[in-house]
């Protein structure tokens, strides 16, 4: 287990914040006809404020965007 300091965990967790803020900024879920569409679109969206973001990252928050608004 990595110890990276009070500091460092706030600094990633603004970080997060943001990019989780960017992500739900999308209209996707009023404009998709489904879970599928709504994760495609607002990944899509999201990936355009930032290119060469890791899949990873835009898999988790499309997971929980549709949660969110199923």
């Amino acid at each position: 287990m990595h110890s990276y300091g009070e500091a460092a965990a706030s600094s990633l967790l603004s970080i997060i914040k943001t990019l989780e803020d960017d992500f739900y900024a999308s209209d996707a879920r009023f404009t998709a006809g489904d879970l599928q569409q709504m994760a495609a679109l607002a990944s899509e969206q999201f990936v355009q404020k930032h290119p060469g973001i890791h899949n990873d990252i835009v898999e988790a928050l499309a997971w929980c965007y549709t949660f969110d608004f199923k």
